[in-house]
């Protein structure tokens, strides 16, 4: 059993995911909405509100992982109010993140190349996502990955 696949057991998180319910910024409902996702706490089906179609399931376990994680938080800890740049991003968490991601460098070239030279198509990404636009550099997102 790969450990992807360990995490895509809606069974095996459910109790800790549904436990975020009225925690955390989230609504007290049978869903949770985040990052242009919903999550049914009944049966785990995950939407994406932005592609409108079903989570398939080789992609749920990361969402759980990442809500599980969140779960075990014991206080919210707010927003920090600083700002950072997409390179001081990469320079903090780049190391830490191509461990736990080997993806990660490959997300970052494809961010920089298409939103590098022409930050407009950022405020789509804005709209689409409900993020707060901020006097921050060019163009800047407060982006809430999880309310």
């Amino acid at each position: 059993m790969s450990l992807l696949s360990y995490w895509q057991n809606w069974d095996r998180v459910k109790d800790h995911v549904n436990s975020l319910a009225g925690r955390f910024g989230f609504e007290t409902r049978r869903e949770l909405r985040f990052l242009g996702f919903k999550l049914s706490l009944e049966n785990g089906k995950i939407y994406d509100e932005i592609l409108n179609e079903e989570v398939e399931d080789d992609r749920k376990g990361e969402i759980y992982y990442v809500l599980y994680i969140h779960s075990q938080a014991i206080e919210d800890t707010g927003e920090i109010g600083e700002y950072a740049s997409f390179t001081e991003l990469f320079k903090a968490y780049g190391e830490y993140a191509a461990k736990h991601c080997p993806a990660f460098r490959n997300v970052c070239k494809e961010f920089e190349e298409g939103f590098g030279r022409n930050p407009e198509p950022l405020r789509k990404v804005a709209e689409i996502l409900g993020c707060e636009i901020v006097d921050y550099g060019d163009l800047a997102l407060k982006i809430y990955a999880l309310p």
